[in-house]
Protein backbone atom coordinates (compact mmCIF):
# COMPACT_ATOMS: atom_id res chain seq x y z
CA UNK A 1 0.00 0.00 0.00
CA UNK A 2 1.57 3.08 -0.78
CA UNK A 3 2.32 5.49 1.78
CA UNK A 4 -0.40 8.36 0.93
CA UNK A 5 -3.18 5.42 1.04
CA UNK A 6 -2.41 4.04 4.42
CA UNK A 7 -2.83 7.45 6.18
CA UNK A 8 -5.66 8.19 4.79
CA UNK A 9 -7.22 4.82 5.98
CA UNK A 10 -5.67 5.56 9.54
CA UNK A 11 -7.61 8.90 9.11
CA UNK A 12 -10.82 7.17 7.86
CA UNK A 13 -10.26 4.24 10.67
CA UNK A 14 -9.67 6.97 13.51
CA UNK A 15 -13.14 8.43 12.54
CA UNK A 16 -14.90 5.38 11.58
CA UNK A 17 -14.38 3.54 14.99
CA UNK A 18 -15.89 5.82 17.33
CA UNK A 19 -18.48 6.46 14.70
CA UNK A 20 -19.43 2.65 14.56
CA UNK A 21 -18.85 2.14 18.18
CA UNK A 22 -21.57 5.31 18.57
CA UNK A 23 -23.90 3.65 16.20
CA UNK A 24 -23.80 0.14 18.12
CA UNK A 25 -24.80 1.84 21.55
CA UNK A 26 -27.62 4.17 19.44
CA UNK A 27 -29.59 0.65 18.27
CA UNK A 28 -28.90 -0.96 22.10
CA UNK A 29 -30.80 1.53 22.84
CA UNK A 30 -31.49 2.31 26.64
CA UNK A 31 -34.77 -0.19 27.21
CA UNK A 32 -32.44 -2.54 28.10
CA UNK A 33 -31.03 -1.36 30.81
CA UNK A 34 -32.77 -2.52 34.32
CA UNK A 35 -34.63 0.41 36.12
CA UNK A 36 -36.14 0.02 39.57
CA UNK A 37 -37.40 3.67 41.28
CA UNK A 38 -35.96 3.96 44.48
CA UNK A 39 -38.16 5.35 47.21
CA UNK A 40 -37.70 8.93 48.61
CA UNK A 41 -34.82 9.07 51.46
CA UNK A 42 -36.26 9.53 54.91
CA UNK A 43 -36.47 12.82 55.16
CA UNK A 44 -36.88 13.56 51.79
CA UNK A 45 -39.82 16.01 51.47
CA UNK A 46 -43.02 15.02 50.16
CA UNK A 47 -45.13 17.52 48.67
CA UNK A 48 -48.52 18.55 48.60
CA UNK A 49 -49.57 17.78 45.08
CA UNK A 50 -50.22 20.95 43.18
CA UNK A 51 -50.15 22.97 46.29
CA UNK A 52 -47.85 25.78 46.32
CA UNK A 53 -47.09 29.85 47.86
CA UNK A 54 -46.12 31.93 45.09
CA UNK A 55 -44.79 28.94 42.97
CA UNK A 56 -42.61 27.07 45.63
CA UNK A 57 -43.75 23.88 46.41
CA UNK A 58 -45.33 23.64 49.86
CA UNK A 59 -45.19 20.85 52.42
CA UNK A 60 -48.81 19.79 53.83
CA UNK A 61 -48.73 19.82 57.97
CA UNK A 62 -48.31 16.02 58.26
CA UNK A 63 -44.98 16.40 56.84
CA UNK A 64 -43.64 19.60 57.90
CA UNK A 65 -44.60 17.69 61.75
CA UNK A 66 -42.68 14.88 60.22
CA UNK A 67 -39.48 16.71 59.07
CA UNK A 68 -39.70 18.23 62.40
CA UNK A 69 -39.34 15.23 64.19
CA UNK A 70 -36.82 13.91 62.31
CA UNK A 71 -34.66 17.60 62.66
CA UNK A 72 -35.56 16.66 66.34
CA UNK A 73 -33.91 13.24 66.64
CA UNK A 74 -31.16 14.71 65.12
CA UNK A 75 -31.72 14.68 61.04
CA UNK A 76 -29.44 17.78 60.37
CA UNK A 77 -31.23 17.69 56.81
CA UNK A 78 -34.45 18.00 57.92
CA UNK A 79 -33.46 20.76 60.13
CA UNK A 80 -32.66 22.63 57.03
CA UNK A 81 -35.86 21.07 55.37
CA UNK A 82 -37.69 22.66 57.95
CA UNK A 83 -35.98 25.75 57.89
CA UNK A 84 -36.52 26.29 53.72
CA UNK A 85 -39.87 25.74 54.41
CA UNK A 86 -40.49 28.20 57.15
CA UNK A 87 -38.29 30.92 55.19
CA UNK A 88 -39.28 30.51 51.83
CA UNK A 89 -42.93 29.60 52.36
CA UNK A 90 -44.22 30.69 55.90
CA UNK A 91 -42.42 33.67 55.37
CA UNK A 92 -41.36 33.32 59.20
CA UNK A 93 -37.60 34.46 59.49
CA UNK A 94 -38.22 34.09 63.83
CA UNK A 95 -38.94 30.38 63.73
CA UNK A 96 -37.10 29.48 60.84
CA UNK A 97 -33.63 30.67 62.45
CA UNK A 98 -34.18 28.31 65.33
CA UNK A 99 -34.27 25.55 62.50
CA UNK A 100 -30.92 26.88 61.09
CA UNK A 101 -29.60 26.83 64.16
CA UNK A 102 -30.68 23.09 65.33
CA UNK A 103 -29.30 22.45 61.40
CA UNK A 104 -25.89 23.96 62.25
CA UNK A 105 -25.78 22.56 66.01
CA UNK A 106 -26.08 18.99 64.09
CA UNK A 107 -23.16 20.01 62.37
CA UNK A 108 -24.23 21.09 58.84
CA UNK A 109 -21.87 23.39 57.67
CA UNK A 110 -24.04 25.49 54.83
CA UNK A 111 -26.00 26.11 57.99
CA UNK A 112 -23.37 27.36 59.71
CA UNK A 113 -21.71 29.28 56.55
CA UNK A 114 -26.04 30.57 56.33
CA UNK A 115 -25.66 31.84 59.87
CA UNK A 116 -22.47 33.81 59.41
CA UNK A 117 -23.73 35.32 56.35
CA UNK A 118 -26.37 36.48 58.64
CA UNK A 119 -24.26 37.81 61.78
CA UNK A 120 -22.38 39.62 58.84
CA UNK A 121 -25.54 41.67 57.50
CA UNK A 122 -26.21 42.34 61.01
CA UNK A 123 -23.49 43.49 61.99
CA UNK A 124 -22.49 40.38 64.86
CA UNK A 125 -18.72 40.26 64.56
CA UNK A 126 -18.79 38.01 67.06
CA UNK A 127 -21.73 35.89 66.05
CA UNK A 128 -19.90 35.89 61.97
CA UNK A 129 -16.88 34.74 63.77
CA UNK A 130 -18.30 31.58 65.61
CA UNK A 131 -20.33 30.22 62.80
CA UNK A 132 -17.82 30.83 59.71
CA UNK A 133 -15.34 28.51 62.04
CA UNK A 134 -18.16 26.25 62.84
CA UNK A 135 -18.97 26.09 58.93
CA UNK A 136 -15.54 25.18 58.29
CA UNK A 137 -15.16 23.03 61.21
CA UNK A 138 -18.49 20.86 59.51
CA UNK A 139 -15.91 21.05 56.18
CA UNK A 140 -18.55 23.80 54.56
CA UNK A 141 -16.22 24.04 51.31
CA UNK A 142 -16.97 27.99 51.17
CA UNK A 143 -16.16 28.32 55.05
CA UNK A 144 -12.24 29.36 54.10
CA UNK A 145 -13.05 32.02 52.04
CA UNK A 146 -15.54 33.54 54.59
CA UNK A 147 -13.12 33.37 57.19
CA UNK A 148 -10.69 35.30 55.15
CA UNK A 149 -12.90 37.73 54.20
CA UNK A 150 -13.78 38.01 57.84
CA UNK A 151 -10.02 38.53 58.78
CA UNK A 152 -9.58 41.06 55.98
CA UNK A 153 -12.50 43.04 57.08
CA UNK A 154 -10.33 42.94 61.12
CA UNK A 155 -7.46 43.68 59.47
CA UNK A 156 -9.22 47.07 57.57
CA UNK A 157 -11.06 48.14 60.49
CA UNK A 158 -7.93 47.80 62.54
CA UNK A 159 -6.19 50.03 60.25
CA UNK A 160 -8.94 52.65 59.59
CA UNK A 161 -8.59 53.36 63.49
CA UNK A 162 -4.96 52.99 64.06
CA UNK A 163 -5.95 51.78 67.07
CA UNK A 164 -6.95 48.60 69.22
CA UNK A 165 -10.35 47.28 68.83
CA UNK A 166 -12.40 48.01 72.12
CA UNK A 167 -11.16 51.70 72.25
CA UNK A 168 -13.28 54.64 72.06
CA UNK A 169 -13.70 56.03 68.59
CA UNK A 170 -15.80 59.24 67.76
CA UNK A 171 -18.14 57.30 67.18
CA UNK A 172 -18.28 56.01 70.27
CA UNK A 173 -17.02 52.18 71.27
CA UNK A 174 -16.09 49.06 68.95
CA UNK A 175 -16.96 45.48 69.41
CA UNK A 176 -14.17 44.10 71.63
CA UNK A 177 -12.16 40.69 70.49
CA UNK A 178 -13.03 42.00 66.63
CA UNK A 179 -13.29 44.93 64.99
CA UNK A 180 -16.79 45.83 63.62
CA UNK A 181 -17.21 44.31 60.58
CA UNK A 182 -18.43 47.54 58.71
CA UNK A 183 -15.72 50.53 59.10
CA UNK A 184 -17.57 53.47 59.85
CA UNK A 185 -14.96 55.85 61.08
CA UNK A 186 -15.05 59.28 59.27
CA UNK A 187 -12.01 61.13 58.67
CA UNK A 188 -11.41 64.16 58.89
CA UNK A 189 -11.17 65.97 55.15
Amino acid sequence: MAPECHNAAMRLSSTALPLALLALLASAGCKQIPYAPLPAPPTGIRYEPGANSAGIARMSESELLRQKRLAQAGDKRAALNVYQHLRSVDNDDAQARDWLVLAADLGDGAAAYNLAQIAIHTQDAAGAWFWARRSKAAGYANADALLQSLEEQDQRSAACHRRQPGQLGREGPHIGQRAALVCRCRTAG
